[in-house]
């Protein structure tokens, strides 16, 4: 869906609402990988400790 949107040059807002959606998506990803991570790690840690 994203990449009909940016194929349409005609419709500059629809690249607009595209590339901020495409960003959030992004965002999301990476906050998601740095909580996992973050879980990973501290769980790790404890088990050591433990």
């Amino acid at each position: 869906m994203a990449w009909q949107i940016l194929g349409d040059s005609g419709k500059s807002g629809n690249d607009m609402i595209c590339y901020c959606d495409l960003l959030k998506l992004h965002l999301f990803k990476v906050t998601m990988i740095l909580v996992i991570a973050t879980n990973n790690y501290m769980t790790h840690n404890l088990g050591r400790v433990l």
